[in-house]
């Protein structure tokens, strides 16, 4: 499950690699995605609970909300948090 960013609709802004809602797989992790999308993220419910696991284009940005905006009408996800240097989650 690509999201496209809508800036371009050419340029996704963020893929979903892991659906914990599902238990499912959505894409698997090649270099070439690390490279194309080199920020981990997670999506996490109001209660918590870890939702999604994700990569993005960037971590610093309004884009970087992107998947949240997503995952708020996909499944209620309240906080998307992003994997800083030293493996720390930290939420947006």
């Amino acid at each position: 499950m690509v999201q496209k960013n809508r800036k371009a609709v050419n340029q996704m802004a963020y893929v979903i690699l892991i659906d914990l809602l599902d238990c499912k797989t959505t894409a698997i992790t090649t270099p070439e995605m690390i490279a194309r999308y080199p920020y981990p993220f997670r999506l996490l419910d109001g209660d918590g609970n870890i939702c999604f696991y994700g990569r993005s284009t960037t971590c610093d940005d309004q884009d970087a909300f992107a998947p949240l905006d997503w995952a708020k009408v996909d499944s209620g996800c309240t906080t998307v948090e992003y994997r800083d240097n030293w493996g720390d989650w930290l939420p947006l």
